[in-house]
């Protein structure tokens, strides 16, 4: 479509950095789309993206996942207000510790995520995850991080899985912010 040519002619040899797409009424096509240009771009210099208020859904973040662990320029990347429900989410998450160069994932007011019984169980998946990785001062499977800043604003976590997360935050060399 029209949003998958506007991303294409973007990655063709632009030197553009930053792309803010929000609030097109984008849906889980146009996150297809984006995740297609950027997963077949090389040599590409986004380094920003932001697909906010674009209504992606699960199916939008689970396209975006498959992307990022093939693109190797994209930094910075926001996806607020999306309705991505929380599993969606956590597989976001989890793609961020393995994304060769994401240091920065926005998640803010997304679905209400306290209702959602597995939430306390994918969040600790994430955390040891990530409190594996090296510099960590946890054991586990080495994987190298590039994830800096998390934001779940708004999110709804339980106190439960906040603890989990700071706690990762006294351990981890990479990641310094989580909003």
């Amino acid at each position: 479509g029209a949003v998958g040519k506007v991303v294409d002619a973007v990655m063709q040899g632009n030197s553009i950095i930053s792309l803010d797409l929000s609030r097109n009424a984008l849906g889980p096509a146009g996150a297809q789309s984006v995740a297609c240009a950027l997963s077949d771009a090389s040599g590409t210099t986004l380094a920003e993206l932001n697909l906010a208020r674009n209504g992606l859904r699960a199916a939008g973040a689970e396209a975006l996942c498959e992307c990022l662990l093939r693109n190797t320029s994209l930094t910075h990347l926001d996806l607020t207000r999306n309705e991505i429900p929380f599993s969606a989410a956590g597989d976001l998450m989890l793609t961020t510790v393995s994304s060769p160069t994401l240091k920065r994932l926005v998640l803010d007011e997304n679905c209400p995520w306290p209702s959602y019984e597995g939430s306390e169980t994918l969040v600790r998946s994430f955390v040891d995850t990530l409190g594996s990785a090296p510099g960590s001062g946890r054991s586990g499977p080495s994987t190298h991080s590039t994830l800096e800043s998390l934001s779940l604003r708004r999110s709804g976590i339980r106190s439960t899985a906040a603890t989990e997360l700071f706690s990762v935050l006294q351990h981890s060399t990479r990641l310094k912010r989580l909003n």
